[in-house]
């Protein structure tokens, strides 16, 4: 089921492409490489809430503006489920961090290291 009932997950993704290819080119580009690859038994909507929130993280970081359009988008794939948001956030932090440090930014500053 997609997002809200209104469409397959297949045409969901179709959707969600088009969205992301819209979005300035470093931006559409982390969430994108962030997904879980197929077939690792993650549900799709863990799996966008996932690289979403990375997603986030490292855009806020790296001072690009990602608010407007990563919380609408995790509160539809969450559907306001609080814990799944909860039960992601380890692994959000752990590989936000990740490509952060292989960016060269402080994860706890977010400024660029010099």
């Amino acid at each position: 089921m997609g997002v809200a009932g209104l469409a397959g997950v297949e045409d969901e993704h179709e959707r969600v492409e088009a969205r992301v290819r819209a979005l300035p080119p470093a931006r559409g580009a982390t969430h994108v490489l962030l997904h879980a690859p197929e077939g690792d038994g993650v549900a799709s909507n863990v799996a966008e809430v996932e690289a979403e929130s990375v997603a986030y993280v490292v855009c806020q970081a790296a001072g690009m503006a990602a608010t407007d359009y990563s919380l609408p988008y995790l509160a539809r794939w969450s559907r306001g489920d609080v814990g799944l948001i909860t039960a992601t956030t380890e692994r959000v932090l752990t590989t936000a961090r990740t490509v952060l440090a292989g960016l060269g930014i402080d994860a706890a500053a977010g400024d660029p290291s010099n």
